[in-house]
């Protein structure tokens, strides 16, 4: 059975290879098949970025985020607002749809958010996986479909240059 990436498999990963958390999350990234990505912020925004290779195949997902503010109504965010934050560990969920996060991602793709704060160094780290993701090239064949049907030439297209005068 395949491990779907969860912030309890990077402390798991952390702990028995004696590393941050940061750096079992991005090792768990190179490690799964599915799309995810996890994100280190501070002060509401985006330090740093790094995703699985399954979601870096979109192009949407590859932009850098650096200094690009987490998203409203995400788990990250009610963290950051949470007063505590700094005195003691919390670990928070949410559902949000994936363009909350990355600009350009499919409309109506949903993204699971775990994020656990790291209270000793002021940061919290965020675990993102989209749900029902189609493939990279999935998402090409509907965009190329879209701007075919835009081009469809309408049949008034055609008299529409004549003059008739």
């Amino acid at each position: 059975a395949r491990t779907r990436p969860c912030l309890d498999s990077v402390r798991m990963l952390a702990s028995s290879c004696d590393v941050s958390l940061s750096s079992a999350a991005i090792r768990l990234l190179d490690l799964v098949d599915e799309p995810a990505a996890v994100i280190l912020s501070h002060e509401g925004e985006v330090e740093w970025m790094a995703a699985s290779v399954s979601l870096r195949e979109h192009a949407w997902a590859r932009r850098p985020r650096k200094g690009e503010w987490v998203p409203k109504g995400s788990a990250t965010r009610r963290l950051l607002d949470n007063p505590g934050v700094s005195a003691q560990e919390l670990e928070e969920r949410e559902s949000l749809l994936l363009c909350e996060w990355f600009d350009g991602a499919p409309a109506m793709c949903r993204v699971e958010e775990e994020c656990a704060s790291m209270a000793s160094y002021g940061r919290l780290l965020t675990l993102l996986r989209p749900v029902d993701l189609p493939s990279a090239d999935e998402e090409e064949e509907d965009r190329q479909r879209s701007l075919d049907r835009e081009r469809q030439m309408d049949w008034r297209d055609s008299v529409r240059s004549w003059n008739w005068d």
